[in-house]
């Protein structure tokens, strides 16, 4: 494992504690505020167990609703904090070219790498320069963008 690599591990490490723990924080705060729900017995605990109830979404409070989508929007927005971390490592990138001259190869047989009469990649068109500058362009982008923290603004509820 290479130090840029456990760097970030760590980090990615870091913000997801931070990031569980503040969700677990919230999660236990939206349950507990309305009020508990007193115990009297456990026949009353697990009487009509098997029920499932269906409730209207106009008939539930608007604090529940909004407590409801933060909780399902946070699966993606984990994976979307595991692929900045992960996604844009220089071994990633590597991979993705791989990938990417393997497709143009094999699938939309292409020739690359500066072949002659290459349409994409190798021949001395404008179209080739074209589409190599907006690939390289894209790609640094988008690596700026997610070491960048100015693109990370907080969304409003």
């Amino acid at each position: 494992m290479t130090t840029n690599r456990y760097l970030r591990l760590i980090a990615m490490a870091l913000t997801e504690m931070i990031w569980g723990t503040s969700l677990t924080a919230y999660n236990l705060y939206s349950n507990v505020s309305p009020g508990l729900r007193p115990w009297t017995n456990w026949a009353d605990v697990h009487s009509n167990f098997s029920r499932v109830d269906l409730f209207a979404t106009s008939g539930m409070p608007p604090e529940f609703i909004r407590a409801l989508m933060i909780f399902w929007w946070t699966l993606p927005a984990s994976s979307l904090i595991f692929f900045a971390f992960f996604g844009f490592g220089e071994e990633a990138l590597k991979e993705y070219k791989k990938i990417w001259r393997w497709l143009m190869v094999k699938v939309f047989k292409r020739s690359i790498d500066g072949e002659k009469g290459s349409p994409l990649f190798g021949g001395s068109s404008f179209r080739s320069r074209f589409v190599f500058y907006f690939f390289d362009s894209a790609l640094s982008f988008l690596i700026e963008m997610s070491l960048s923290a100015e693109y990370l603004e907080p969304c409003a509820l």
